[in-house]
């Protein structure tokens, strides 16, 4: 549960510990409500909340609460590639590629993006 403060707890106990799959997120107040309310619930897979932690989590006694995230398992390569454009006076055109390769627990990302916008300046 949540005050107006953005304080949580569990079963009434204050200081709940908050971990995104098992790993303590060092965040408090209003950047951790931030946080919270951004994720998308597609992306998360389980919410556990922990009453009783155990020394592992080295909580101070109000509770974990952890946040299981959906891992992509997806394996592979793909790209996106996009362009435009336009003209008036001059000529403007853009491009863009993105480059996503994933290897198991390796994934290599990248991404390039050109714009050309020819114009007149009127003083």
């Amino acid at each position: 549960m949540a005050d107006s403060h953005g304080n949580l707890s569990i079963i009434g106990r204050q200081g709940a510990l908050v971990t995104i799959d098992g790993k303590p997120v060092n965040l408090t107040g209003q950047d951790l409500t931030d946080l919270l309310q951004g994720m998308t619930g597609s992306a998360v897979q389980q919410i556990e909340l922990i009453t009783n932690p155990s020394a592992k989590y080295e909580a101070a006694g109000g509770g974990v609460i952890n946040i299981i995230s959906k891992k992509g398992s997806n394996a592979g390569t793909n790209f996106t590639v996009n362009g435009g454009a336009g003209y008036g006076k001059y000529y403007k055109t853009n491009a863009g590629l993105i480059f996503n390769n994933r290897m198991g627990k390796v994934n290599i990302f990248g991404n390039y993006n050109y714009f050309e916008n020819k114009t007149t300046i009127s003083l």
